[in-house]
C-alpha cells in the first residue's frame, strides 16, 4: 500500500483533506475531476494570494468569489487565448464574459481604447487586431415578401431608415430590411436604433459606443449588431459593433463605462479593481458546477 505523503495543499498550503490528496477541500473543488486539470492547477497557483488566503483575478487583481456562482466576481478559468490549446488564468466571471473572443492582449488593448474614446478621443479602429475572432455571420437575408409591420403601398419609395430605394411594398430598403428582420421576425425597435446610428454622409451605420463606421459584411468584429441598452430588456436597442456588444455583456450602459474606466485605471496605476465601482444590477450569468 502506498505511503501517504500529503500534509499541506499544493496550491494554498492549507491542510489537505487526506494524506492521499494533494489538495485542501477548497482547492480540490476547483480541480478534482475537472477538464484541463493541469492548466487549472497552474492558474490557481499563480492566482493565490497568501495575504488574502484567496485568489485574485488575473485581469483586475480583484479578490475572487468562490461560493456564490451568481456573483460577477465568481472564480472562472479563462483561456488566455480563446482556443482549447491555450493556457488558463483565474478570472472573475464578468471579465471572462467581457473578454469573449479576444486574447488577453487584445482585451487590454480594447478596454484601453474604449476608455480613451470615452474620454473624448476618436476610437482608433486598428487598435485591436481581432486575430482570434470566430463568430459566424447570421442566416441569409429574408425573402422577397414583406412581413407584417413593414408593408407599404406602392407609393412608398424611400426607406424610413436611410432614405434609399425600398423593396417593393416595404418601408425598408434591402439593407435595412435585413437588419430589422435580424432574428426572423420584424423588430421595429431595431429600425429606431438604425435611424439613430445612420450616417447620411457615409451612407452607413456607426457604432454608438465607439463612433466607428461599421462594416457592411456580417460575421466580422466591426459588423453591425444590436445591443440591449438595458440587458434583457427588449424595449430599447443601440447599434454596436459585434465585438463591443460581446464586451458589454450583461452590463447597463453606465455600468459598462464605469467598468471600462476602472479597468483602465487599475492597469495604468497598478492597483486593484474596485468591486464596488457599480452595482452589476443586471448580472444574471450562473455557471452550473465549480469553475
Amino acid at each position: 500500500m502506498p505511503t501517504p505523503k500529503y500534509r499541506t495543499c499544493s496550491v494554498c498550503h492549507r491542510p489537505t483533506i487526506s494524506p492521499w490528496s494533494p489538495y485542501c477541500a477548497r482547492c480540490r473543488g476547483h480541480l478534482h475531476d475537472r477538464p484541463e486539470n493541469a492548466k487549472r492547477l497552474t492558474a490557481l497557483v499563480a492566482a493565490y494570494d497568501p495575504a488574502l488566503d484567496g485568489f485574485r483575478c488575473a485581469y483586475s487583481g480583484a479578490p475572487l468569489e468562490e461560493e456564490d456562482q451568481a456573483d460577477p466576481f465568481y472564480l472562472y478559468f479563462d483561456h488566455e487565448v480563446p482556443r482549447r490549446s491555450s493556457e488558463l488564468v483565474a478570472s472573475a466571471a464578468v471579465f471572462n464574459a467581457m473578454k469573449s473572443e479576444l486574447s488577453g492582449d487584445e482585451f487590454r488593448a480594447a478596454v484601453r481604447e474604449l476608455a480613451r474614446h470615452h474620454g473624448g478621443k476618436p476610437f482608433r479602429k486598428g487598435a485591436v487586431s481581432f486575430e482570434w475572432w470566430t463568430e459566424k455571420a447570421p442566416p441569409t437575408r429574408p425573402g422577397p415578401r414583406p412581413r407584417r409591420g413593414e408593408r407599404a403601398d406602392a407609393a412608398v419609395s424611400e426607406c424610413v431608415v436611410c432614405g434609399n430605394t425600398t423593396v417593393e411594398y416595404s418601408i425598408y430598403c434591402p439593407r435595412c430590411r435585413w437588419y430589422v428582420n435580424w432574428h426572423g421576425h420584424g423588430m421595429p425597435r431595431y429600425a429606431k436604433a438604425l435611424r439613430e446610428a445612420y450616417d447620411a454622409k457615409a451612407d452607413g451605420f456607426r457604432c454608438q459606443y465607439t463612433g466607428v463606421l461599421l462594416d457592411p459584411e456580417m460575421g466580422r468584429p466591426w459588423s453591425l449588431n444590436f445591443d440591449h441598452v438595458v440587458p434583457g430588456d427588449d424595449s430599447e436597442f443601440a447599434v454596436a459593433a459585434w465585438w463591443v456588444n460581446l464586451v458589454k455583456t450583461d452590463l447597463g450602459v453606465d455600468e459598462f463605462w464605469k467598468v471600462v474606466g476602472e479597468l483602465d485605471r487599475c492597469w495604468r496605476d497598478g492597483g486593484v479593481f474596485d468591486r464596488n465601482i457599480c452595482e452589476f444590477k443586471y448580472w444574471r450569468r450562473v455557471r452550473s458546477g465549480k469553475g
